[in-house]
């Protein structure tokens, strides 16, 4: 049996908010098996906000970006997701609109599971157990994400940001997705980027960041 815990491939902490960590990995492989595989390339969209949600997305492999747009057309990334993770599940249940867009930050591989059968697949004991466990670290990461955005300053937040969704020591992100996820504009973060490559704490090119002083980078966050 393949034990798919070993081919989950976390982006930074929130690797401790996936379904795949709570739940039996029989009940995970069964799961896989009741949707349909579907590709995306990166800048992809798998569904937009406002879209009925009629489908559970079981993420295989891959990063995405959840984006929310207001009124005025201001955007919030809310979260990111990786392999491990569901998306859609929310709007599966009460059979209402997806409330953000999601976006492939890179390929992503997933399965495409109908509403009717993941709210079956949930009245497996464990199963259940396991995504009330999932959805209260989700909504946890949310209250520490908007406590952040209101309460820190932009450099502590981008710190703290770049920790969380680095892979290793790389992060892979736009200036523009890492100041959407941080709640600041692009040339704020932009300023602070440059601070900390001057600093030697991190070092830039096109669409990644490593973080060459790890210490350093936790001091900022003051983690």
């Amino acid at each position: 049996m393949i034990d798919y815990r070993e081919y989950v491939s976390g982006v930074g902490d929130f690797v401790c908010g996936h379904l795949i960590n709570h739940i039996p990995q029989q009940d995970w492989e069964d799961l896989l098996s009741l949707g349909v595989p579907v590709h995306f390339l990166r800048q992809q969209v798998l569904f937009l906000q406002g879209d009925a949600g009629q489908h559970v997305y079981v993420i295989r492999e891959g990063t995405v970006k959840v984006v929310r747009t207001e009124h005025d057309g201001r955007q919030t990334m809310l979260t990111l997701r990786g392999a491990g993770d569901v998306l859609g599940d929310m709007a599966a249940f009460d059979r209402g609109f997806r409330s953000a867009t999601v976006i492939a930050m890179n390929r992503v591989r997933a399965q495409l599971v109908t509403g009717a059968d993941f709210r079956a697949f949930l009245t497996r004991p464990e199963a259940a157990a396991g995504y009330a466990v999932y959805t209260v670290e989700r909504l946890r990461q949310a209250d520490i994400h908007r406590s952040e955005i209101t309460l820190l300053p932009v450099r502590t937040r981008l710190a703290r940001a770049l920790l969380r969704v680095a892979d290793g020591t790389v992060v892979r992100m736009s200036q523009l997705d890492v100041a959407l996820y941080v709640g600041a504009s692009r040339n704020a973060v932009v300023e602070e980027l440059a601070a900390l490559r001057d600093a030697g704490i991190i070092s830039t090119r096109r669409g990644v960041i490593q973080i060459c002083d790890v210490p350093a980078m936790r001091r900022i966050a003051a983690l």
